[in-house]
């Protein structure tokens, strides 16, 4: 008998010790400035639990992104809308985050989760300076001068998600985030996530 409590106490503190730290994989859709340049963000991120013996959880830790988004003009045979209504611009980051992850309405609602982090990284953009419409050969394209802005970002995200267990140590979930660097961009991400419990 004491063999048997001996085991199955083993197991809970490992099950409570298995929820304690997540590695979590995130990928998604990426809104840059107003919204008219649109891409990708791609992350990974490790987190640990602070708050023990609690039906909140709050889980801290770094989290690595790279965001990219194009905003691509018509370069052959362009009409004038065409040609004086979009310029081309890219912009990606590479960010690194300390993100905390609360998780407040365990017992009511266990996947919910506010979110909130401190970035810095850097950013390489290129915008469109000028632009002009020359004939080449038998068509009219679009010629570029291109400006470029590369340097040292700052920031915070806020957001909200949710996680749905897939397994004793899986998840997975959804996440909408918004971010503010001090270039002045203000961008918003729609994304989904599978995290590993250990």
């Amino acid at each position: 008998m004491k063999t048997i409590l001996s085991l199955f106490i083993l197991i809970v503190s490992i099950s409570v010790n298995a929820q304690d730290s997540y590695v979590k994989l995130s990928g998604g859709y990426m809104m840059f400035g107003t919204g008219d340049v649109q891409g990708y963000s791609s992350r990974v991120e490790y987190a640990k639990n602070l708050i023990k013996g609690s039906n909140t959880r709050l889980f801290v830790g770094p989290e690595l992104a790279f965001e990219s988004g194009t905003k691509n003009p018509k370069v052959h045979d362009p009409t004038f809308e065409e040609f004086a209504g979009t310029t081309f611009y890219h912009i990606s980051n590479t960010v690194l985050s300390a993100k905390a992850s609360f998780y407040p309405f365990r017992r009511v609602i266990p996947g919910f989760c506010l979110t909130a982090a401190s970035s810095a990284g850097y950013s390489a953009s290129s915008t469109e300076q000028a632009a002009s419409l020359e004939p080449y050969g038998y068509e009219v394209v679009r010629r570029s001068i291109l400006s470029f802005d590369n340097g040292f970002v700052y920031g915070y995200r806020v957001g909200g998600g949710y996680d749905l267990e897939i397994g004793n140590k899986c998840s997975a979930g959804i996440l909408l985030e918004l971010h503010h660097y001090n270039n002045g961009d203000f961008n918003s991400f729609w994304g989904a996530n599978i995290a590993w419990r250990f």
